[in-house]
């Protein structure tokens, strides 16, 4: 296909076969739309065979040619497409982050590093489509402004004129955005922008015309082109009227609201600040007349709700319109409603910037401790930007950038408070705490504080303008710097305009985050300051430098994934001294080790101190992961480089030391990935969107259910309100599928329970403490996925089993571990992977060891702290209902059968036999259940004429469950009672012998003791002294009977 586009497109150029391009047009457009698709995202598999087809020039100069050979919309917006794909998306350039939330203090003043990575050539050829791409805006914005005149209408009889004209006989503009040229120009535009490529090139000065020409086209609206039109040019009418009334400089201002030509406070005449005392006193009369004359007027014969009203309804008339009608308008105004939010994060990130300026100029030189709080006074009320303007005069005054007296700064509060309170009583919302009225105004007069904003350095680079000041830079041809800092235009009547005429939701969501970015700046800037990274010491700066080189190198080689792995795979021989493979191991093998503490470096070599007995990770190590980004590479590695492991490892062609490698370096990747999230509740939400691609290909063991444990451990949000059900599916498929594995049930143990972890840092050692909890619904999905409540399907005893067995027809649950397949080995995968050359694996033993801690994990209330192990729970509270239920599973006559079996505690019976060494794994946790479901959580509390004999000690005990238990314990003290005599020294026995009878079986008679021996023995006690207070009051009675008969 591709070789046919390119005859074709060689014919066109050279040939100029114009009547075969016409008759194959749309062929063709459709044909390089599939391209430009295919080829998006960085696709270097396909731009290496399309880039021979389509040069950069060719594209870039045709998608704005408009003569008569090129001059086709859709065959340039498809050239716009392919330039994107192909050559704008690509290095050199690549998208800035802001805003830069991680910084080296002592970089401050270097805000942007601009290396020439163009070549003379590719410079022009960039700095044309800048210039061109702007030309296609100017173009299409002048064609909407003549829209705006021509349709505009008079003020006095705006809503006549609209209410005469139903919908069919509405008059409309012309189509002007449905252009998929207009979108993917659009497109381009903000691809532009996060590319950098206009500081690059020295373009900052097209800011201000994006801005304007943005604001004009997202206010078009052709379906209701006369309220689009006249809202508009209202707008601009009466911005150019402020500006007069800025050259004219008036001494007097009015405070008035104009709504529709409606003054509120025409009779109030502010003096400015030098007025004497008495002047001050007759501005709080004519205040209080005004404000009652504000009264009077709210009601329903206002003409400013009965204005508002009637807009309403009218904008809900027209919000019916056709979809296909807006379609591409739609897509055009999401985009630019993206490059507004693009244009707030460069605003914060100057403002971060400014702020670190300020404290490096201002308050790190300074000692003292009085000046420094004169400093930050002063400095608080510069660093913060100044407010957005609405749009209305007089509260745009009100806020402005200026030193006010304090009575005009109240008289204003009252006021406001004042119109707040009647809008509140209008709509039926009780206010009548007066105390929090008085609050509210004293807290609204602290943010009313003036704040002047101040650029701090010249160092720094060109202050980066608000919205509205670039809005102003764009429609004002002087006073240039007057216009920065108070500018006369605004984009908050343009957004709202929008919000009301187009309804869509995605779309008004869009403009209501913006309008509430514009006028959050501040709090927005506080939050970004406390969210802010900034590196002092030098071993993080080294590091950070580090990681943003090999982040950079790493993700330049994994964007080519695609084409350096398949020559990977085909080449059998040099595979080793492939450059891509050698680097991307190299990397991710440096760095997958820089989140510990105790780091050196030799180079950028990244070196562990082992004189550290353990590895902690350092929190502040994986903010700075987090902020530069270095995990995206390695995710969208896996993400497109498992199907290649997953071929190598299936292939018997390929050698094993090939194998070997790529499985190094897929184990190394999710390595990284596991330190990047561990006990850092961000991260984990980071990785857990992308959890489809992380946990594909499990049968391989590379560290996926490792890094699933790690997403979801204790991060409450994941494990409450956001477990991916199809995970549970997953595992228990792999388990049929791959083998009882042991540690395929981690995960079912890490979503039970989660721990509010507040973490103390210190340099070597974590300081913990612990909020533990169960998450009952969690317990209850784990529990029936291996014991539903029903009977049991083949699946639920292939659970049980690894295999369904016809002859079972006991009730309760056993062990099938007939099996002589199974390996319970302890030998690495990759090493079990050679050998067998299969992943399935059975180890039974090991399985339903972890399969007896994970069911008891289901009847858990509370969780064991990690600050005290020995942690016992004797009571039953400390259980749930779903205790009952693990008794009917696992009975004690099977318990019995499995504690009876051979084992290899004693040396001298040790012979290869792999039932007896799994029995001896096993057995313990048998102890662990007996201990918990049998005695901790058992419901009785004594047992009646109970005595317990040990050696001498003799067993009389009530029929029933507590009948086979007691037989049980006296079964395992018989046994152990013979081992013991069998051993003669230390070298009879094993380790982990000593583990099962002291942590294990000891524990489970000290509970016994605990829950009967001790509850009956106490009761004794209570009835001997009942007896001897009764025998004691009996002889008193007797004696007074005696007198009494005397």
């Amino acid at each position: 296909m591709v070789f046919i586009l390119r005859t074709i497109i060689n014919k066109y150029i050279q040939f100029f076969f114009i009547y075969i391009i016409f008759l194959q047009i749309d062929y063709i457009c459709q044909e390089l739309s599939f391209l430009a698709d295919v080829s998006q995202n960085r696709n270097f598999l396909w731009r290496s065979e399309l880039i021979d087809c389509f040069s950069c020039e060719f594209l870039l100069q045709n998608i704005w040619n408009e003569n008569e050979f090129f001059n086709n919309q859709k065959l340039r917006s498809c050239y716009n497409q392919l330039a994107i794909s192909l050559y704008i998306d690509h290095d050199p350039l690549n998208r800035v982050i802001v805003p830069n939330y991680c910084r080296i203090f002592s970089d401050v003043y270097i805000y942007i590093y601009i290396y020439k990575i163009l070549l003379d050539m590719e410079f022009s050829l960039y700095s044309s489509l800048l210039d061109n791409l702007m030309n296609f805006f100017a173009q299409k914005c002048e064609n909407i402004t003549q829209q705006y005149y021509k349709y505009r209408l008079l003020e006095e009889n705006f809503f006549d004129n609209i209410e005469d004209k139903d919908e069919n006989n509405k008059e409309r503009g012309l189509d002007l955005l449905n252009s998929d040229l207009f979108l993917h120009s659009t497109n381009m535009l903000n691809l532009l922008l996060q590319l950098n490529l206009f500081n690059i090139l020295g373009k900052q000065k097209f800011y201000a015309n994006i801005i304007q020409f943005l604001t004009q086209i997202i206010c078009y609206d052709r379906i209701n082109i006369q309220f689009s039109s006249t809202a508009y040019t209202r707008s601009i009418k009466q911005f150019e009227q402020t500006q007069e009334q800025k050259k004219d400089k008036i001494n007097l201002k009015k405070i008035k609201i104009n709504l529709n030509d409606f003054n509120i406070f025409d009779q109030i005449n502010i003096s400015d600040q030098d007025d004497d005392d008495e002047e001050e006193e007759e501005q709080q009369q004519n205040l209080n007349l005004s404000q009652k004359q504000l009264d009077e007027n709210l009601n329903c014969n206002n003409p400013l709700l009965r204005g508002f009203l009637n807009i309403n309804s009218l904008f809900s008339k027209y919000s019916i319109q056709q979809e296909n009608e807006l379609n591409c308008d739609i897509k055009i105004k999401l985009v630019i409603c993206d490059i507004f939010e693009q244009f707030l994060n460069m605003r914060q990130d100057y403002l971060i910037e400014n702020v670190m300026v300020w404290f490096s100029e201002t308050i790190v030189q300074t000692d003292d401790k009085e000046l420094l709080i004169q400093l930050f006074e002063d400095g608080f009320s510069k660093i913060f930007p100044n407010i957005s303007k609405t749009g209305f005069q007089d509260i745009d005054d009100e806020f402005k950038p200026k030193n006010e007296n304090i009575l005009m700064k109240n008289l204003l509060i009252n006021n406001i408070m004042n119109i707040k309170n009647n809008f509140v009583n209008m709509t039926g919302i009780n206010n009548n705490n007066n105390n929090n009225n008085n609050n509210n105004n004293n807290n609204k007069q602290n943010r009313l504080k003036p704040f002047i904003f101040q650029k701090f350095s010249k160092t720094i680079q060109e202050e980066f303008l608000s919205i509205d000041s670039f809005l102003s830079v764009a429609f004002c041809k002087e006073n240039l710097d007057n216009e920065k800092n108070n500018p006369s235009y605004c984009i908050l009547p343009f957004l709202l305009q929008t919000f009301l005429l187009i309804h869509n939701p995605e779309l008004e969501k869009k403009v209501l985050s913006i309008i509430l970015r514009l006028f959050n700046q501040r709090q927005e800037l506080k939050d970004n300051l406390n969210k802010l990274q900034v590196i002092f010491d030098e071993d993080r700066k080294i590091l950070f430098n580090i990681l943003k080189e090999e982040g950079y190198n790493l993700s330049h080689y994994i964007e080519q994934t695609e084409v350096w792995f398949i020559k990977f795979i085909n080449n059998k021989v040099d595979y080793e001294k492939m450059i891509e493979i050698q680097k991307v191991q190299k990397i991710i093998k440096n760095i997958k080790d820089a989140f510990f503490y105790n780091l050196s470096y030799s180079g950028n070599q990244i070196i562990i101190n082992h004189y550290s007995s353990k590895k902690i990770i350092d929190p502040i190590k994986q903010k700075i992961f987090y902020f530069l980004k270095t995990y995206e590479p390695i995710i969208s590695f896996i993400k497109d480089g498992i199907h290649h492991f997953d071929i190598i490892m299936k292939s018997d062609d390929q050698p094993n030391e090939k194998k070997r490698l790529i499985y190094e370096i897929f184990s190394n990747a999710y390595e990284l990935l596991i330190n990047f999230c561990s006990q850092n509740n961000e991260n984990q939400l980071i990785l857990n969107e992308n959890i489809n691609f992380l946990m594909s290909n499990l049968q391989y063991d590379i560290g996926q259910i490792k890094l699933l444990c790690e997403i979801y451990q204790n991060n409450k949000t994941l494990l409450k309100h956001k477990l991916d059900k199809k995970i549970i599916d997953q595992l228990t498929n792999l388990i049929i599928t791959q083998g009882r594995q042991a540690h395929f049930l981690e995960f079912f143990i890490t979503l039970q329970k989660y721990q509010n972890n507040v973490n103390y840092y210190l340099y070597i050692n974590y300081i913990y403490q612990f909020n533990n909890k169960y998450i009952f619904d969690n317990q209850l999905l784990v529990l029936n996925t291996f014991l539903p409540l029903n009977n049991m399907s083949s699946k639920e005893l292939n659970l049980l089993y690894a295999q369904e067995n016809q002859s079972l027809k006991q009730k309760n649950i056993i062990f099938q571990l007939d099996d002589e397949e199974f390996d319970e080995r302890n030998i690495p995968f990759l090493e079990y992977f050679f050998e067998k050359k299969t992943t399935y694996k059975d180890e039974p033993f090991k399985y339903h060891a972890k399969l007896i801690s994970m069911l008891l994990q289901t009847t858990y209330i509370k969780v064991k702290g990690n600050n005290d192990e020995s942690e016992i729970l004797n009571s039953k509270e400390n259980y749930n209902i779903s205790i009952a239920k693990l008794k009917t599973t696992l009975d004690l006559q099977f318990i019995k059968d499995c504690l009876t079996e051979k084992d290899d505690f004693i040396l001298s019976n040790i012979i290869l036999d792999k039932r007896e060494k799994g029995f001896s794994y096993l057995k313990p946790f048998i102890l662990q259940f007996i201990n918990c479901v049998y005695i901790q959580g058992d419901n009785s509390q004594s047992i009646n004429f109970l005595q317990f004999f040990f050696l001498n000690v003799y067993f009389i005990y009530k029929e029933g469950e507590n009948q086979l238990l007691l037989q049980l314990i006296e079964l395992i003290l018989n046994l152990e009672n013979k081992r013991l005599n069998q051993i003669q020294s230390q070298n009879d026995y094993q380790i982990q012998y000593l583990d099962y009878l002291f942590n294990n079986l000891l524990a489970l008679l000290q509970n016994y003791f605990n829950k009967y021996l001790f509850n009956y023995n106490s009761k004794l006690e209570s009835d001997r002294k009942d007896y001897y207070v009764n025998k004691k009051n009996q002889n008193k009675q007797n004696n007074n009977n005696k007198k009494k008969s005397n």
